[in-house]
């Protein structure tokens, strides 16, 4: 189970573990052992020339290095791998069997024959082999390690207990030659949030399974340094020892996966931490909203802010991995590496460090930060809104972008004569108008907004393809007015649908009227919808309907839906109403178009866009809606198109 667990965790392939201890003082013991009788023309740094990025590359020169081990398989925290360090950097060797710590110990002096090894790079880590493996189709898709009856070939043994100091190194001054050699971090910490946890998981479960399972965990600062992972295997002999609680320090060696800077301890003696805990003083969400100069970066150094969630993950009128965080200073989104549940007026304490700093859609976020970076502190606190005009909070909109705020007397109304928060209303309080902006997944957006003047609680936001400056309410308590409840005739998201199959929905009909295809059910990032698309398609037209159940139709009734698209390359998608379809061939019936907005060229793909609100008053009676894809494949007309939330109210 052990070599089949470690070829499934393409991470643990490059896993580098080490055996050196902080807590000793690293002095050089007396040589054992000889060295062979072998001349050395070069270096690490040599035999890394040859590399070619997404290149296997053949060594064909006489070439002979000699470097230290700095990391074998001992403690089980790598597989199969050596790291060897010289005084020009370091490089990992793959081989195809275990026990590698017996003839090749940490602390030991091999000479390396580099002639026809291969060398290329595991996700940003250099290493060697022997050769490369190929998938049926002749493709390289690893590399091949050593095997032992080849180890006398490339590799000599010298003396032993050659050990290295570990690199005092600074986080964020590592560089690229760092790479696979021995470090120490000082001064570091585990996140709060990890306290109590283990190094990575290695249990028995109560049918008498083995859970082996690779964790990471992050190393805060105490100085201002970024942060780091540090990466355990579920098959080292510490992966239950519980994470140290205090600070100090902790040596191993320095590789990437990719972007991600990633640590790997030799043995648990590399880890020194037993002082006591430092505390990193909050930074104010205004110095970090400052860190950002326009273009996408990273928060520098130790980061940690506290502030109150002003905004209601209850309501829906905000995704849920999102919140924003409000301080004295200001306010900004935080978006977790998944859905919090965080409520609104919790307190909270978020480490940022090094979290990534950027506008989506406009507005500005700290993205991508760990679920466990944040902790609550105390819950119910409503910080006071800062009571302004419209025509103020547009002069001075990037001072309260992300700000709790409050306008008064303030008129509600949507230029396509819709009665619904759903998507975007207007604001006018008699000094100038702004946008209300309600996701259609709130759990309000079918309400009927107001129609005398009230006053408005909300978020000052920047959101959609025009990145708007708009306002957005947090749930119904923030308005001060009288509401009232629409009725609904049919609301359809298609959750409850298989992904990749055909749309089969009761009272639905699904027909192709031209070639085969058919609306099917399309996924993104968790949310299902509907899709049609002629791209790929096996025949030259296609044209496919996607029709309503009956419904009852007056003058109050109204029609609401969100549209996306993908690579626009044609308007492909109508939508009609028709009084006497009878649920078999729509072509039989009779239909009118629909003025809808519907996603286009100037939308970003995957963006859904509001139809606006459709009144259907003029087709009183019985009557089905429907959405009709054209395309044709040969011709180029293949955009893809996709629609979420149909709503019919009144």
């Amino acid at each position: 189970m052990k070599i089949t667990w470690f070829y499934l965790s393409g991470l643990l392939i490059a896993a580098l573990l080490f055996n050196a201890c902080v807590k000793e003082d690293f002095k050089e013991p007396p040589a054992e052992g000889t060295d062979p009788d072998v001349e050395v023309n070069s270096t690490i740094e040599d035999i890394k020339a040859f590399y070619q990025p997404g290149n296997y590359v053949q060594i064909t020169e006489d070439l002979v290095f000699s470097a230290i081990v700095v990391a074998d398989d001992r403690s089980g925290n790598f597989f199969r791998n050596l790291v060897i360090q010289d005084e020009t950097g370091g490089i990992q060797i793959r081989f195809n069997f275990t026990d590698l710590h017996n003839d090749y110990p940490i602390g030991r002096r091999l000479f390396i024959r580099a002639k026809d090894m291969y060398i290329n790079d595991f996700n940003g880590s250099l290493q060697l082999g022997a050769g490369v493996v190929r998938d049926g189709a002749g493709n390289p898709t690893e590399m091949d390690g050593i095997p032992l009856p080849l180890a006398n070939k490339f590799i000599l043994k010298g003396q032993w207990n050659q050990h290295l100091s570990p690199t005092p190194r600074k986080v964020g001054e590592l560089m690229e030659n760092d790479i696979n050699t021995l470090i120490r971090l000082d001064d570091v910490q585990f996140r709060a949030g990890d306290l109590g946890e283990t190094f990575a998981i290695n249990i028995i479960d109560d049918d008498g399974n083995e859970i082996r399972q690779t964790i990471n965990r992050e190393l805060t600062s105490c100085t201002g340094d970024a942060p780091i992972i540090v990466r355990t295997s579920g098959f080292a002999d510490f992966a239950n020892t519980t994470l140290p609680s205090g600070s100090g320090s902790i040596a191993g060696i320095y590789t990437v996966f990719g972007d991600t800077k990633q640590l790997f301890i030799r043995e648990i003696e590399d880890v020194d931490m037993e002082e006591d805990r430092c505390d990193l003083a909050s930074t104010p969400i205004s110095s970090i909203r400052a860190q950002h100069t326009g273009q996408t970066t990273n928060v520098s150094g130790a980061a940690v802010i506290r502030g109150i969630v002003i905004t209601d993950r209850t309501a829906q009128n905000i995704v849920d991995q999102n919140l924003i965080l409000q301080d004295e200073s200001g306010g900004i989104v935080v978006r977790f590496n998944g859905n919090h549940n965080f409520p609104l007026g919790a307190e909270l304490e978020v480490d940022v460090s090094g979290a990534e700093l950027s506008r989506f859609q406009g507005l500005l976020q700290v993205s991508n930060v760990d679920l466990l970076s944040a902790q609550q502190l105390s819950a119910e606190n409503f910080p006071s809104p800062q009571t302004l005009t419209i025509s103020q909070l547009l002069a001075n909109f990037d001072q309260y972008e992300s700000r709790l705020i409050h306008i008064e007397n303030v008129s509600i109304s949507k230029p396509d004569g819709g009665t619904t928060f759903s998507f975007s209303t207007l604001l006018d309080d008699g000094t100038g108008n702004i946008p209300l902006f309600t996701r259609p997944q709130a759990t309000f957006a079918s309400v009927n907004f107001p129609t005398d003047p009230v006053n408005i609680t909300g978020v000052a936001t920047v959101g959609g393809s025009e990145q708007a400056r708009q306002v957005s309410i947090r749930n119904l308590d923030d308005i001060d007015g009288e509401i009232t409840d629409p009725e609904t005739l049919l609301f359809e998201d298609f959750q409850s649908e298989t992904s990749g199959e055909p749309i089969s929905i009761s009272g639905w009909t699904n027909h192709a009227e031209v070639g085969s295809q058919l609306w099917t059910v399309g996924n993104h990032i968790d949310n299902i919808f509907g899709t049609a698309s002629a791209f790929q398609s096996p025949d030259a037209a296609n044209k496919m309907w996607l029709i309503t159940p009956e419904l009852e139709i007056d003058a109050q009734v109204k029609l609401e839906f969100e549209s996306a698209q993908g690579f626009h390359v044609h308007d492909g998608l109508k939508v009609y109403i028709s009084n006497n379809y009878d649920g078999g061939d729509p072509t039989e019936a009779d239909w009118t178009e629909l003025g809808a907005n519907i996603a286009g060229p100037d939308d970003d793909r995957w963006e859904f866009v509001g139809s606006g609100t459709i009144g259907l008053g003029q087709f009183p009676g019985t009557a089905h809606i429907a959405f009709v894809y054209e395309g044709s494949n040969p011709q180029g007309n293949t955009t893809t198109y996709r629609v979420d939330n149909i709503k019919v109210f009144k």
